[in-house]
């Protein structure tokens, strides 16, 4: 990979990469210094990268692994001197989906626009409450757009292990989501 395709790797997946770091660790400050991280691992071995591989793919394992690295260190952290910590919820959190696009129509009146946004952030903080194996699954394939053959390889399971998966995720939210809206 040369520095010009790096460049424009950054510019096209980087957000991309740190919408993944920000639903990966539900925190925006470690989100910043998980992205932060894997850009300067990326850095450090674009020369050995080849670009007709998938260079999103490796990206986003790196900072897979990075992630589960830190949870170790925490892990471990908190076993030494427990730290209470605490998470806050800013209103202008990453957003998975598109807002405007959510329906298809782009003139709806404020009290459907206000409805459709209410949902989108409940399903929002669903997912970001999903178990990290489903949630990670659930963002590469919903938000990330990649392929199930993709993140088998990107998370080093078996096809079947990510459909079934998806499918176990989506049982999860639909019945969150019906027991919250009865």
């Amino acid at each position: 990979m040369k520095k010009e395709e790096l460049e424009q790797f950054i510019l096209k997946y980087g957000e991309t990469l740190m919408k993944f770091c920000k639903i990966t660790t539900n925190d925006s400050e470690l989100a910043w210094e998980l992205y932060q991280d894997t850009m300067l691992r990326l850095v450090e071995h674009y020369k050995k990268l080849d670009i007709s591989e998938n260079v999103k793919a490796w990206a986003i394992s790196t900072a897979i692994n990075l992630w589960k690295n830190k949870k170790r260190k925490y892990a471990w952290r908190k076993r030494i001197a427990k730290q209470e910590s605490y998470e806050v919820h800013m209103e202008n959190e990453f957003q998975i989906f598109d807002y405007a696009n959510f329906s298809g129509e782009q003139d709806n009146s404020p009290e459907d626009t206000a409805i459709k946004n209410e949902l989108i952030r409940f399903v929002q903080s669903q997912v970001r409450e999903l178990p990290e194996k489903y949630r990670i699954v659930v963002y590469l394939y919903y938000t990330a757009d990649m392929k199930i053959k993709d993140i088998a390889a990107l998370c080093e399971i078996p096809e079947s292990t990510v459909k079934s998966r998806l499918i176990k995720a989506k049982k999860i939210l639909k019945h969150k989501i019906e027991s919250a809206w009865k």
